[in-house]
């Protein structure tokens, strides 16, 4: 979970691990790069808006050492070519924030078990 917001960080790793996922998570771009070089991962949730690098340049960065990584997005502005560009780097999906959190475990679960990335 990538976030630069420690209140969405928080909550994210308090109903993701409640739910039984292992969290790590990581609050700009190159922490989480840092941490994709020490442990694989199956899926990272990060924040397409971030101070220095967002989350498009992050995943792209992860793939590098991870292409078979799921990738999802989230945005609480309104960027939509940013978006379209990380959907077409084969980011999942793209989930605006505010959301309902059973929505947003539908969508990590959805995901998880779909073939592509």
């Amino acid at each position: 979970m990538v976030d630069d917001e420690r209140g969405w960080r928080d909550l994210f790793t308090w109903q993701l691990t409640s739910q039984g996922y292992d969290v790590t998570v990581a609050d700009n771009g190159l922490d989480a790069i840092e941490k994709s070089k020490q442990k694989t991962f199956d899926l990272i949730i990060t924040d397409l808006k971030m101070c220095g690098m967002d989350g498009v340049e992050t995943f792209t960065s992860i793939r590098k050492n991870q292409p078979t990584i799921k990738v999802i997005l989230m945005t609480g502005y309104a960027a939509d070519d940013r978006i379209q560009e990380g959907l077409n780097s084969k980011a999942s999906t793209c989930v605006r924030k505010p959301f309902d959190l059973n929505l947003m475990l539908q969508t990590i679960q959805q995901t998880l078990t779909s073939s592509t990335g």
